[in-house]
């Protein structure tokens, strides 16, 4: 089967009883891609069976790791008597990145009374494979607990897992006891924590319980944000790029743009290869006006992206209805030259942070090429002032 994900859209949420004394409940999340238009959103669910640990599941061993970080190599076994959270997750994915700040408040308070926080990177892109990229994003991150390279799907597999990200608590005796499918459901999380952390004889009626809690948007805005845009040919048949190319030679095409945009699509300009996972623009030429087009609806857009040459970054110039960004729309990776232009400088492959809005709006942004080897993934939205 093929594990690369897509986006389910914000809020959607489907119940999945299938775990005899787990919590379950799918929120914002990826699932492996499919030749078929994303669902509806839906509301939110969350489905309870019996909290005991009699007739839990026991937990799949961690099997398959290519490279540990942040630790020496980790089983189960090794943990038992311990409380573990078992996150799958992928550098690059929006929806596990908002889930980190939860991740590191977690570790933060409950690993000094038996928590361990088990990281399972299962790579989205191939660029999330090697070594070296995942461990810079565990830096970028602030991930300081344990990370295993599941680089085969091998542990994933043993889990029947299809969706990034997604959380297993696991009991003192080595039963799944709550599992959570993508973003969300914070505060259930952190009571099944302290839950099974007293089962095992630790005290936590002295720690505060939570943050600010995350996604919390309207089920009718957040169903209006723009999904997850895909530019590769391997998503849905390319059937996210708007426009096809007046010419083309091989998966080298010239795409021309009429202007005329439909939210949800992704419009070329100019000399662009379309490959399996990305597009990547291939005029070397200092004149070039090559740009990628979308019309979304959403407070905040990131993009998927990296440059051939990590040392040389692609400069990309960003617009607004053909305008620079407004100072109180800059996204963390928004810069602005001695002209007053916005731009990002892509280089390593990783989620650029580019607009950051308050409200959810419906805008046309540009973002205008003139280096030869940027390549763009995927756009990502969001419904509030946060990546």
């Amino acid at each position: 089967m093929d594990l690369r994900g897509r986006k389910l859209w914000a809020a959607r949420v489907t119940a999945v009883a299938g775990i005899a004394g787990a919590i379950v409940a799918i929120e914002a999340g990826r699932a492996p891609r499919q030749q078929v238009p994303p669902p509806a959103p839906a509301a939110t669910v969350a489905v309870e069976a019996s909290p005991a640990r009699t007739g839990a599941p026991e937990a799949p061993e961690v099997r398959g790791i290519s490279t540990w970080v942040n630790s020496e190599p980790v089983t189960l076994a090794g943990l038992r008597g311990k409380v573990v959270l078992v996150d799958f997750w992928a550098f690059s994915c929006i929806n596990c990145i908002r889930t980190v700040p939860y991740l590191r408040d977690w570790h933060a308070k409950y690993s000094p009374r038996g928590l361990v926080v088990l990281g399972l990177h299962a790579p989205e892109f191939d660029f999330e494979r090697p070594e070296a990229n995942v461990r810079e994003a565990v830096v970028r991150q602030g991930i300081t607990w344990p990370v295993g390279l599941d680089n085969d799907f091998a542990t994933w597999n043993a889990y029947a897992n299809r969706y990034w990200p997604r959380k297993y608590l696991i009991d003192r005796d080595g039963r799944i006891r709550y599992d959570r499918i993508g973003e969300g459901g914070y505060s259930d999380t952190e009571q099944w924590i302290r839950k099974l952390l007293a089962e095992a004889g630790a005290r936590v009626d002295d720690i505060p319980i939570g943050m600010a809690e995350d996604g919390a948007v309207s089920p009718s805005v957040a169903s209006s944000v723009t999904r997850e845009l895909y530019a590769g040919s391997a998503w849905s048949g390319g059937s996210y790029l708007g426009n096809q190319p007046a010419s083309n030679a091989g998966n080298v095409g010239t795409f021309e743009d009429a202007g005329a945009r439909s939210d949800g699509k992704i419009y070329l300009y100019g000399d662009w290869e379309v490959r399996r996972e990305s597009v990547r623009h291939v005029d070397a030429s200092v004149e070039s006006d090559a740009y990628v087009a979308i019309r979304y609806t959403a407070a905040t857009v990131n993009a998927v992206a990296q440059a051939d040459a990590v040392d040389a970054p692609a400069r990309v110039i960003v617009t607004l209805a053909g305008k620079p960004l407004p100072d109180a729309m800059h996204g963390d990776d928004v810069r602005v030259d001695a002209g007053g232009a916005t731009y990002l400088d892509v280089g390593e492959a990783r989620l650029y942070n580019i607009v950051r809005g308050e409200s959810v709006v419906t805008r046309d942004l540009e973002l205008r090429v003139r280096s030869e080897g940027f390549s763009l993934y995927t756009f990502t939205f969001g419904a509030q002032g946060k990546p």
